[in-house]
């Protein structure tokens, strides 16, 4: 919901980045540090979008999405936590992975 999204946003470690070509928008980063003592030192990638007319070029941003797959791959994570169906929209369930940087 709207109020989960607006909340996280707000909160203390919570950053928001863009990726621009000249003054064009063509993605957006949300990444939450982890509060607790800990753990402090994670960060989740609470959302990533990137605009259709970018997607698989340079970016992308669910587990169906191979392009954000290649992505996290490139960039040196590895899969941690896979979850079928942890998402479901209308009728049709989708799997989620959880990445960690290696």
């Amino acid at each position: 919901p709207l109020a989960n999204v607006e909340r996280i946003l707000s909160q203390e470690g919570s950053y928001n980045y863009g990726a621009f070509e000249a003054n064009d928008l063509l993605g957006l980063l949300t990444l939450q540090h982890e509060s607790t003592a800990k753990i402090r030192h994670r960060a989740i990638i609470y959302a990533l979008y990137v605009t259709e007319m970018k997607q698989g070029r340079d970016l992308s941003g669910i587990s169906a999405n191979e392009q954000a797959k290649r992505l996290y791959i490139q960039l040196d994570f590895q899969t941690f936590e896979f979850e079928e169906k942890a998402i479901k929209i209308g009728n049709t369930y989708y799997a989620t992975s959880i990445w960690c940087c290696t």
